[in-house]
């Protein structure tokens, strides 16, 4: 009997010690993912920025700088929606 509850601590103490490492991971886990979505915001940030300053500094406004649509557009597959698109530009 005192050798089953001897195995049952040992057993139970590592099980403890797993878990205790799993929740360090997912706490690191966590916290690049929180830095990640950081970064993220401040680069999102940045580039509308930039693409405001540009527009507003641009003689040419920004959506004028678009591509004109290939010849092709509304007639080899493209769809509906995008030829609309393209003519509405």
């Amino acid at each position: 009997m005192s050798d089953a509850n001897a195995e049952a601590a040992r057993v139970r103490s590592e099980a403890e010690r797993d878990l205790a490492a799993l929740i360090d991971q997912r706490d690191l886990i966590d916290r690049q993912v929180t830095n990640v979505r950081k970064k993220l915001t401040t680069l999102t940030d940045e580039a509308t920025e930039r693409a405001r300053a540009l527009d507003e500094s641009s003689p040419v406004p920004v959506q004028q700088m678009m591509p004109s649509p290939p010849d092709s557009a509304a007639g080899t597959g493209a769809s509906e929606q995008t030829a609309r698109w393209w003519r509405r530009k």
